[in-house]
């Protein structure tokens, strides 16, 4: 996903959120707390892709569309106290 210069500076803007993110993976249920500037649903090639993207728009999570459920914000703060990890979820091959 690539967002413009404008785009950008909208989200540096923003606060950091903590988002609580629900997905199936694996016939389970698997919710995960993120921290992120905003989440997005996008679709690549006839692929839907579920992001949560930082302050200069890097994906901090990303899911395929097929496994994502949820998404929710739980909390909000001004700045981000440590850095916020990277995850992509991918649909395992069987």
């Amino acid at each position: 996903m690539m967002l413009t210069k404008s785009e950008i500076e909208k989200l540096k803007a923003l606060p950091w959120y903590t988002f609580e993110v629900a997905y199936a993976l694996d016939k389970k249920t698997i919710v995960k707390k993120v921290r992120g500037k905003r989440s997005f649903t996008w679709e690549l090639e006839n692929c839907v892709r579920f992001s949560i993207v930082g302050e200069e728009g890097e994906s901090l999570f990303e899911l395929d569309g097929e496994l994502f459920i949820s998404c929710r914000v739980l909390s909000q703060t001004l700045r981000q106290s440590q850095s916020p990890a990277k995850l992509s979820v991918c649909p395992q091959e069987s």
